[in-house]
This record gives C-alpha cells, sequence and structure tokens, in this order.
C-alpha cells in the first residue's frame, strides 16, 4: 500500500462523500490510526531521502506528477549551474493525521507535519553557494496523500485476516470484524 504525495497544500473542494473520525480508519479503509501514520511517516521521509539523494525514480513512483515536475526542474536548474542542493540532519517534530476522506475510487489522508532540518547549496567542488550550514530550518507543512485505484464495493479478502469473506452490512469482515 503506498499512498501518493499529491500537494504541500491542501484544497477541500469537491469532496462528496464527507470526511471520516480519524478513529474510524480501520473501518472504512481496513487500516489502524497507527498503522496508516506509519505508512505515511514512511512515505513522507521516503520524499527527503529522496530528494537528498536526487533518486528521481523513487519519486516519481510516490508523488504525484506536478510535485514531481517541481522536484525534476529544481534538479534540473541545479544540475545546469554545476550544484547540488543538500539537506541535513532531517528532524521530524510533529506528524499527525487530521482528516480522512473518500471521493469514488480516491482516499485522501490530510496530515500536519513539522520538520526541521539544515539546507543549502553547494558548488561541484563543495563550495558553499547559498544557505547556511549552522542556520536550522524549521517548517509547519500541511499534506495530503492519495490512494487511488480503490474499488471499495469489491473487496473480497480482508486486509487483516487474508480471508476470503464477505462483509455485513457495516462494511465489516464477518470473519474478524474489521
Amino acid at each position: 500500500f503506498i499512498l501518493v504525495a499529491i500537494a504541500l497544500v491542501y484544497n477541500n473542494k469537491g469532496r462528496k462523500n464527507g470526511k471520516h473520525e480519524i478513529n474510524d480508519i480501520s473501518k472504512e479503509f481496513g487500516y489502524s490510526k497507527d498503522e496508516l501514520k506509519s505508512i505515511l511517516l514512511n512515505n513522507f521521509i521516503l520524499i527527503y531521502d529522496s530528494i537528498n539523494k536526487k533518486d528521481l525514480n523513487t519519486l516519481k513512483k510516490i508523488c504525484s506528477s506536478e510535485l514531481y515536475d517541481s522536484y525534476y526542474s529544481q534538479f534540473e536548474s541545479l544540475d545546469f549551474l554545476g550544484r547540488k542542493k543538500v539537506i541535513d540532519q532531517f528532524n521530524l517534530i510533529s506528524f499527525s493525521i487530521i482528516e480522512v476522506s473518500r471521493e469514488k475510487k480516491m482516499m485522501y489522508v490530510k496530515v500536519d507535519a513539522s520538520v526541521s532540518y539544515y539546507q543549502y547549496v553547494i558548488d561541484n567542488e563543495g563550495r558553499l553557494i547559498r544557505g547556511r550550514k549552522d542556520i536550522l530550518v524549521k517548517k509547519k507543512l500541511d499534506l495530503v496523500f492519495v490512494k487511488k485505484n480503490i474499488d471499495f464495493d469489491s473487496i473480497n479478502k480482508c486486509p487483516h485476516c487474508l480471508v476470503n469473506s464477505k462483509m455485513n452490512a457495516k462494511g465489516e469482515c464477518i470473519n474478524c470484524g474489521k
């Protein structure tokens, strides 16, 4: 299960099925709040690691095309100038799920995160071009993760007990109740 980070700013227009209580995540999407938080946190950290390593293949897999294009443009500009962006000592200060919603075959999870890191640009010889290696950058981010192409109506194998099972009227597995 890989969620795709689609934007750093969330726009809630057009949601037809409404918000879900955070504690109802397991009922609607098959994940506990802690499981979902762990998945999202790992993807979020993977994005920063991929940016730092300039791993375009990973970024393409886990980011929306708009976000990927933005990172790609930054890398191309820096490469043209013979420079490299460095993100050092990345530290996650806070990470919390704010809202979960769905629309047709997509699941949206809004997250608030606070991070700190050192960010600067160096040239090919390691000389500092922009930023400072001794100034800690702190940012608060509003993130949206999206899981696409979920066929909620035809799920026939429970993601928790892995048994081919029918669902009751509430959408819970008859075998394990999740």
